[in-house]
């Protein structure tokens, strides 16, 4: 297709889970997406997709297409949270047990393949500028070196991620829950231990897992006021990871591991996630704290839900844009209350700030 000459129906700005999922129902309901991502986006680790996906994945036909991406059973999980000693973590494992250890990359590629397939269009691009325009959006976009050009499309999509690429142009305004950065690295795996760890600290909590390449990571969540001076003092991640009591046990070999980056992990969620003639899905719309097990699974169906709205709102149904709001609020009010609820099980510093703050959301929530 000659992009510079012809009009797109729907404009999905990003080609994550949640972009993919939305342009392959478009399309296989007769509509022609295109799926706008800039080339070399950031590359994720390997994450667990739960078992919980299963059944939303045949309904959207993206099974088989998982199955491509030769992902690995999810192991076993054992927590210690709320005690000292580690025990089958119960809700890893109903979120978990069998579901899929993923190579991030290949899942991708294959869920774009997938999308491609159905009938919808790729463009790599960058996206520079969203203006509204008669009947649609322009899009401003550069391709590689090349000079920046216009897209127009009638209806728009932001499948962006936590950068919301047009909540940001448009700027509508993001409520955050409690403040939550994971710091992350990645490193060897001790021979044959294939197993999840969670373990509750005073300053918050860690994760671990395998990854494909028979690596691990390890992920420490703390408060963002925490964040920066763990990260800026030499040496200090691998201080605290030797610090706890399960998860070092695993990471014990000093050298092979990365140096800690930083992520935002936070819960977040759009106020306005729709609007005349767009709407936003995955994580631009709604985020979900990585202790949830909801990330990518929401990201699915809220491209589906998405998408099925706008063709609602396409043929006239006033109602499909607020009613698709309202499903993604409650999706929030659910996920959050349950997470606080769980928060509320570690009772061993209730005077540390990090734990502090979630006890009191949780008694403000009413859990």
């Amino acid at each position: 297709m000659d992009f510079l000459a012809q009009q797109v129906e729907v404009a999905i700005i990003g080609a994550g889970p949640a972009g993919c999922a939305a342009a392959c129902t478009l399309a296989r309901l007769g509509c022609h997406p295109l799926l706008i991502e800039q080339a070399g986006a950031q590359e994720k680790p390997g994450q667990c997709l739960s078992a919980n996906a299963r059944n939303l994945l045949q309904e959207l036909d993206l099974l088989s297409w998982i199955e491509r991406s030769a992902p690995g059973q999810t192991a076993q999980g054992f927590s210690s949270w709320g005690q000292d000693e580690l025990q089958i973590c119960q809700f890893m494992q109903s979120a978990y047990a069998g579901g899929w250890l993923l190579d991030r990359g290949r899942f991708d590629s294959c869920l774009r393949a997938a999308a491609l397939a159905s009938g919808a269009e790729f463009l790599p691009a960058r996206v520079l500028d969203v203006q509204a325009v008669e009947n649609g959006w322009q899009l401003h976009l550069q391709q590689g070196k090349s000079g920046a050009f216009c897209l127009h499309a009638p209806w728009l999509i932001d499948a962006s991620g936590r950068r919301a690429i047009c909540a940001t142009h448009f700027g509508l305004e993001r409520d955050n829950d409690e403040s939550l950065i994971a710091l992350y690295a990645c490193g060897p795996n001790r021979d044959g231990d294939t197993r999840n760890l969670i373990e509750a600290a005073p300053q918050g909590w860690w994760m671990s897992g395998i990854i494909p390449g028979e690596r691990r990571i390890a992920a420490l969540h703390v408060s963002a006021e925490l964040a920066p001076q763990i990260l800026h003092e030499p040496g200090k991640w691998r201080q605290m990871l030797l610090e706890t009591r399960h998860i070092s046990a695993i990471c014990q070999q000093a050298k092979g591991w990365d140096a800690p980056h930083g992520c935002i992990a936070s819960a977040s969620r759009l106020r306005q996630p729709c609007g005349k003639r767009w709407l936003a899905v995955g994580d631009a719309a709604l985020t979900f704290d990585p202790l949830a097990t909801q990330g990518i699974v929401a990201a699915l169906h809220s491209g589906a839900q998405g998408a099925q709205a706008l063709l609602a709102a396409r043929a006239g149904q006033s109602s499909a844009l607020e009613a698709y709001a309202h499903w993604l609020q409650e999706m929030w009010r659910a996920g959050r209350k349950q997470l606080l609820a769980h928060y509320r099980t570690e009772t061993r510093w209730p005077q540390e700030p990090f734990w502090a703050c979630r006890h009191q959301a949780g008694r403000a929530a009413g859990d």
